[in-house]
């Protein structure tokens, strides 16, 4: 019986948390050259610090109209001032971000260190089965996250005090997590979209969950009660504003600044074309589009005539920049096979796996990688913060290849 007792106590001792996604090098990515949104922040503040508010805020807006963006500033801005309780980024191309048990995992990782009282709610020292159990979930969510949510977050997340303020939740791009995964048991898992509607609507009042789509809340998530949407409209004058701020601020530095200036132009009379007045859809993905081919020498300036010619919506941008890359068929050949694979992968992939996949050599890949340019994103894939559970595969830390935003594969 004594001999028990201690084999039990010594599994509790020696149970580990999982580990949280660490999304630190994407989020200083998409932040980069961001500026302006004040009025948005404020807005999030608002919404959070009101009691009567709903629990959920979804942020609308079209593909490129800047939603992670503004995510990846609010968190290292410091949140507007709201505590963040955790964070997750679902990005189409990175299998680690869009499964559910990953999810469930990095979620209480992150709840255990914001959250003193939740953490201890998991590392009771008398191990009772209400215990025992949360952390068996925990541990076997890959089976069925579901249940490892409401068993191991939301059932303890309910049994604690109110937080003497609002707690922030933030996820990003619910139209990824619609992706379905296979499980470790007979029926396939849920989707991450399926945990987190279910989150949604058993939240404590005091945790926030902040949330971006891009198309209809309606086609995404049930309507409830805590449920509040905020559209980031791309006509709107405020957006117009920011957008005036970015490329005042992209041109007026090199070597943009200097391109201007040969040409003949000022950096008012560029940032009034990109924002959107007159014509164009207000598209920060666009704008950024234009600024990159512009700054780095790869689309000249038009040395007369009228800055209009230049493309200020999503689909323009995107075509331009193509076209002025690849001119001819021969140009664009390797890079077309190139380019079917990162829009279908399912992981950041390497140059070296690349060219194994293609049947290329590596150097070939590596020139042709280079003539993307800022249409990719060439940081290290999302990894793991601390350890990881028994078990499970660490990502590789090594650079890896993926488009730099999912519209660029539609």
């Amino acid at each position: 019986m004594m001999k028990d007792i201690l084999a039990t106590l010594q599994r509790g001792f020696n149970w580990t948390w999982p580990s949280a996604l660490d999304f630190r090098d994407y989020r200083a990515e998409k932040r980069e050259g961001f500026c302006g949104r004040e009025w948005l922040s404020e807005a999030v503040r608002r919404w959070a610090l009101d009691p009567d508010a709903p629990t959920v805020l979804l942020l609308q807006g079209a593909a490129g109209v800047g939603k992670t963006a503004f995510l990846a500033h609010l968190l290292d801005g410091g949140g507007a001032g709201l505590p963040l309780a955790a964070q997750h980024f679902c990005l189409q191309g990175e299998a680690a971000t869009l499964r559910p048990e990953l999810f469930v995992r990095s979620l209480a990782a992150q709840l255990a260190e914001a959250l003193p009282a939740y953490r201890q709610s998991l590392r009771d020292p008398h191990l009772n089965d209400g215990v025992t159990e949360r952390r068996r979930q925990l541990d076997g969510a890959i089976s069925d996250p579901l249940t490892a949510l409401e068993v191991a977050v939301l059932e303890p997340l309910a049994a604690l005090q109110p937080a003497p303020g609002p707690q922030l939740l933030v996820v990003d791009d619910l139209e990824a997590a619609q992706q379905a995964w296979p499980s470790g048991g007979e029926e396939p898992s849920a989707t991450l979209l399926a945990l987190l509607i279910h989150l949604s609507g058993r939240l404590p009042r005091w945790l926030k969950l902040l949330a971006t789509c891009r198309g209809p809340i309606d086609g995404l998530m049930p309507p409830h009660q805590g449920l509040s949407p905020l559209v980031l409209a791309v006509a709107g004058d405020r957006n117009r504003a920011d957008l005036l701020l970015l490329v005042k601020a992209r041109s007026e530095h090199p070597p943009l600044a200097e391109r201007l200036t040969r040409a003949g132009h000022s950096a008012e009379q560029l940032a009034q074309v990109l924002s959107g007045e007159p014509g164009g859809d207000g598209n920060a993905l666009a704008v950024m589009v234009v600024l990159n081919e512009l700054a780095f020498g790869v689309s000249p300036l038009p040395e007369s005539g009228d800055l209009g010619q230049l493309p200020s919506d999503l689909p323009g941008s995107l075509r331009w920049a193509f076209q002025r890359r690849f001119p001819t068929a021969e140009s664009y050949r390797v890079v077309r096979e190139l380019f079917g694979v990162l829009c279908a992968q399912r992981d950041p992939l390497s140059p070296e796996e690349l060219a194994a996949l293609l049947g290329l050599s590596e150097t070939l890949i590596r020139e042709s990688l280079s003539t993307l340019g800022p249409l990719l994103s060439r940081r290290r894939a999302v990894g793991t913060v601390a350890g990881t559970l028994a078990g499970e595969e660490t990502l590789a830390e090594e650079e890896r290849v993926r488009l730099a935003h999912p519209a660029l594969a539609s």
